[in-house]
């Protein structure tokens, strides 16, 4: 191939084939081939993007004690990242291993106490384990952000669960 034909370097013609590529092997269903594909792309160009991708092909094939030891290995390269500790609760809290999940959402709020997508999945958990931080976690979640409907039933959830049954009602 010419690649002067395409006015990019070499290697950014290479970069654009293996992206090509690996949209190719997941549209035709070859998700073990596209798995590869964004590994070797993700040794390239670490990227979250790609990283969730990786962890979300490795799930569909059920390899989710795989995929969170990848997270886990990304988390520690990064620093205390907060999308790969949201990214990891959030699986934790699927596969319903909810003592890991709690420590991943508490150390994103730790990071960011206002994060709402934390607040508001700790604040299920504790509410789901009749623990009273759940109705404080999401009327916190409820205060930053009162018209995310998905928040706003925690909310009134918690306060149902707590006793509260005319102001959870309400909400």
């Amino acid at each position: 191939v010419n690649m002067n034909h395409f006015m990019v370097s070499p290697w950014e013609f290479t970069t654009m084939l293996r992206f090509n590529l690996r949209r190719i092997f997941l549209g035709q269903k070859k998700i073990e081939k596209a798995l590869v594909a964004y590994k070797k792309s993700f040794q390239l160009k670490k990227s979250n993007r790609a990283l969730f991708i990786i962890v979300d092909l490795l799930r569909g094939l059920k390899k989710d004690s795989e995929a969170i030891a990848f997270l886990k290995e990304q988390l520690i390269t990064s620093g205390d990242d907060e999308s790969i500790h949201l990214k990891l609760a959030s699986i934790y809290q699927q596969i319903n291993k909810q003592d890991d999940a709690i420590t991943h959402y508490q150390k994103l709020l730790s990071i960011n106490p206002s994060n709402t997508v934390a607040l508001n999945n700790l604040a299920w958990i504790f509410v789901q384990q009749d623990n009273a931080d759940g109705l404080v976690l999401a009327k916190k979640a409820f205060e930053i952000a009162s018209g995310n409907v998905v928040i706003v039933d925690t909310y009134g959830y918690a306060l149902i669960k707590q006793g509260y049954y005319k102001e959870g009602l309400k909400v």
